[in-house]
Formats: C-alpha cells, sequence, structure tokens
C-alpha cells in the first residue's frame, strides 16, 4: 500500500474553487436528471456509454417510495411503475441494460431491465440484491442469506457462502467487492482472492482495473486502485480533514469519487491513484444556482459523468458532459 502525503498548504490550495478551469482540465455542460416529485429527491448510481443513467427517484404521496428510473433521451423514466414497495435501480452496463432490486421488507428481489422493453417489462432473477451488472447482462450482488451471489438467466450462483457482497463485474466476469470487512475479487477459474489493505472494492473494468476504499493507521477512508495487486491511494495529513473514496472507473482508468473536506463531500476526477484530483468542484459552464456536486457515481468511456448531489439541500442528480 502506497500513501501520497500531501501538505497541508497544497490542499488548502487545491481545495479553493478558481472561476477559471485548472491547466488542461475539462469544462463541463451539467443538466439535471428531475425528480419523480418527491421531496427525498433523485440518486443516480450508474451510467452507460450511450449517456443513460440509472438510479432512484423518491415519489410523491404519504410514504414516498423510492422508485428505479432509467434516465434517456433528455428525461426521467419509472422502470417499475406500478409497485408500491421501494425499487432500485443499482447498476447499468455499456448498452443500457439495467439490474436492481425490490425491497420488500425482508423480501428483496433482483431483476434486470433490458434496452429497448417497454418502461416497467422487468425480468426477475430471483431473491437479493443485486448491484451491478456487464455487458452479458450477469448480475452480481448478495443473496437473502448474506452471500456474494450472482445471477444469469434466472438461475443464482453463490460465489462465496458467507456475509460477503459483489459490487462490480466486467466482460470477462471477474467479480470485485468484499467479504466482510476485506475486498475481494472472484475470477473464473481462480475463485477468490482477498485483497487485504482495503475494506471495500466498488468497481472493475475490462482490463482489471479495480477501485476501491481502504483505511488507513488512524481510521481514515481514502480512495484507491490496485496496481498490479498493491493498493495505491492519495492520503493527507491527519488533523486536515480531508477523506475520499472511488466508486467508479471508465476503459481510461479516470476513476470517479468524492473528497470530504470537513465534512462536505466534493465530487472530483483522478487520472492515477497517486494525482491529487483535477478538480474538486468540476468546472461547470452552466451551473444551476443552489446545486453542489457530491459525487461521480458514474463515468462512460466518453468521460461523460453521472453526479449526485444537491440543489438547495435536496438530493438530486446530474449528468455532465465534457465540452
Amino acid at each position: 500500500m502506497k500513501l501520497r502525503l500531501l501538505g497541508t498548504l497544497a490542499v488548502a490550495a487545491a481545495l479553493a474553487v478558481s472561476a477559471h478551469a485548472p491547466a488542461g482540465a475539462t469544462t463541463y455542460t451539467i443538466k439535471d436528471l428531475g425528480t419523480f416529485g418527491g421531496s427525498l429527491g433523485t440518486v443516480a448510481t450508474g451510467i452507460s456509454n450511450n449517456g443513460q443513467i440509472c438510479g432512484y427517484s423518491y415519489t410523491g404521496g404519504t410514504t414516498q417510495p423510492a422508485h428505479a428510473f432509467l434516465y434517456s433521451n433528455g428525461a426521467l423514466h419509472d422502470l417499475t411503475p406500478t409497485i408500491t414497495v421501494d425499487s432500485f435501480a443499482t447498476g447499468i452496463n455499456a448498452l443500457g441494460d439495467v439490474c436492481g432490486y425490490n425491497l420488500a421488507g425482508s423480501s428483496p428481489t433482483v431483476w434486470l431491465y433490458p434496452h429497448g422493453n417497454a418502461y416497467g417489462a422487468l425480468t426477475i432473477e430471483g431473491p437479493g440484491y443485486g448491484f451491478g451488472i456487464n455487458r452479458y447482462d450477469t448480475i452480481v450482488g448478495k443473496d437473502t442469506n448474506g452471500y456474494a451471489a450472482k445471477w444469469s438467466g434466472g438461475k443464482e450462483t453463490v460465489l462465496t457462502a458467507k456475509v460477503a457482497e459483489g459490487r462490480s463485474i466486467n466482460i470477462y466476469n471477474t467479480v470485485v467487492g468484499s467479504v466482510g470487512a476485506t475486498a475481494a475479487k472472484w475470477t473464473p477459474g481462480a475463485g477468490l482472492t482477498l485483497l487485504p489493505g482495503a475494506v471495500e472494492t466498488y468497481a472493475v473494468n475490462n482490463s482489471g482495473y479495480t477501485v476501491g476504499v481502504l483505511y488507513d493507521s488512524y481510521n481514515n477512508p481514502h480512495a484507491a486502485a490496485l496496481v498490479n495487486g498493491v493498493w495505491d491511494t492519495m492520503a493527507a495529513p491527519t488533523g486536515t480533514g480531508l477523506y475520499s473514496d472511488a466508486v467508479s472507473v471508465n476503459a481510461s482508468n479516470v476513476i470517479g469519487g468524492y473528497i470530504t473536506w470537513y465534512g462536505q463531500p466534493h465530487a472530483c476526477l483522478w487520472t492515477s491513484p497517486d494525482q491529487f484530483p483535477q478538480m474538486v468542484d468540476l468546472e461547470i459552464s452552466n451551473p444551476i444556482t443552489g446545486m453542489a456536486l457530491n459525487n461521480v457515481v458514474g463515468i462512460n468511456d466518453s468521460g461523460v459523468l453521472a453526479v449526485a448531489g444537491t440543489i438547495n439541500g435536496q438530493q438530486r442528480s446530474f449528468i455532465l458532459t465534457p465540452q
């Protein structure tokens, strides 16, 4: 594990938001995805190579259940329009197929939405929680026993019969996630490999580049990437209040996530785990009044971002397109 230590002045300077983009930085246009009318707002969870975004948005009424959505062609579409329980779209593949789960008390259900289907036309995969999906519609997550599992064609396969979960899967069926409080990877043939030093892996791309979070000796979280079998991370000096997490990665190994500066999350990108984020507050050409950008939850291979944040304190999510 390699920690990059930054001086306090460097940290402060990097967090100062300039009115102009840094040299070589990308400027984005932004669009709010909208809501389904609930006061709790909208949360994005991923983006496809076609610029479609999945997530969940709270509806109106007394109970305000969450409904899974697909943002496509500039509009927010309800993937579970007829259900009365919470539903969450949690992963989307390059083609726009979406996975997620419905939550009915203690009986969660994993589902698949194939792109091109009528909205609401889901394929039920089985009981459990689906978190990630690959190009071939294999879904990973955890089953109702709390075991890491994958689903394909309505069949569940347990990856590890212990407390564990799969978070992401690539086209080669490499799965990353965690076993207990230790990051983990499952590969065809080799099976389970524990990745000590990190507590969770959130995303893996098709070249196997893996990102997640680890904790330093002071129990502070830091964004990290697995490079040649070793966790490589950016760490700040103790007492600066600067902590981070990496939750997404594209084919070019650009990492998306956030930095927390004294309790305030800032969406950011890294082009390597040793690099201080190229933009702490992403440079926006058409900012929305009252917006805050908190987490890059998805980045596609064209560099388009799905970002979770707020508008005037309400949960909202955005699509950011490079200019």
